[in-house]
């Protein structure tokens, strides 16, 4: 009579826990699936709108090219692509995006500062420490960029710079270029 009833019992319990695992295992590939999908879009967007922004020795006009061209790829990108992704995780990509947006504008911003200097001379070597610290200004914002864009993302934050970042940062990059 026991071994009749674990029989019984195994029947019933057999099939609901493979359907258990079956529905685990669907839940576990689509978000893995999901997941897959957002660090590839991550992936191009740094690799697109960020670690685009300068090469070796480029000028301050080529970087600030490269800023407008990136916010006009963006927005377009925002306004007329990630509307019609159709992904659960859809909020993901339009904050990334957006959060990227935000980076490109306060780097456009802070050094769109120009030097008090002498206009009618053009010193090779003046201009090529204003590139050099130009540089420099962009790619601290960059780390600051790759250290808060997964806040951004997962909502614990709600914006890149704060008023105090933003000013620091400017005043760092007036000083430098003065200075020099």
């Amino acid at each position: 009579m026991c071994n009749l009833f674990s029989l019984k019992v195994l029947a019933v319990l057999l099939p609901f826990l493979l359907g258990l695992l079956v529905s685990f295992i669907v839940w576990l590939l689509n978000w893995y699936y999901l997941e897959y999908k957002y660090r590839c879009f991550k992936k191009m967007i740094q690799t697109c709108y960020v670690d685009n922004l300068y090469l070796d020795n480029s000028s301050k006009k080529y970087i600030q090219d490269q800023l407008r061209c990136n916010e006009q790829s963006l927005n377009y990108l925002i306004n007329h692509e990630i509307q019609y992704i159709n992904y659960t995780n859809q909020i993901k990509f339009i904050r990334l995006a957006q959060f990227t947006l935000s980076f490109i504008q306060v780097t456009a911003d802070i050094i769109s500062v120009f030097p008090f200097r002498d206009l009618n001379v053009v010193d090779q070597k003046i201009l090529n420490l204003e590139n050099q610290e130009t540089t420099n200004i962009v790619k601290k914002i960059q780390t600051r960029y790759m250290q808060e864009v997964n806040k951004y993302v997962k909502m614990k934050k709600d914006f890149f710079l704060d008023r105090k970042e933003r000013k620091s940062l400017l005043d760092e990059y007036e000083s430098s270029i003065n200075n020099d």
